[in-house]
């Protein structure tokens, strides 16, 4: 009788622990996905900012330069 007793509680922990497993094995894997969005996100914004350099460094080359450096009479 103890013996069948034990054997049940084993297979409840042992149901229990894949269960664990399988939800810690879902949170990694919700998290991989969470950091690869976060990850594109930032490479975007990064991407974005030098862009935005980029396109005001061209502007300010582009503008013709004022008082110049020439000798006037």
């Amino acid at each position: 009788m103890k013996a069948r007793i034990w054997w049940g509680a084993w297979k409840v922990l042992a149901a229990l622990q894949g269960l664990g497993l399988l939800a810690i094995s879902g949170l990694v894997w919700l998290t991989g996905r969470v950091q690869r969005g976060a990850n594109a996100a930032q490479v975007e914004m990064l991407l974005a900012r030098a862009e935005g350099a980029i396109a005001a460094q061209r502007e300010r080359r582009a503008r013709p330069r004022r008082g110049g450096g020439g000798t006037r009479p």
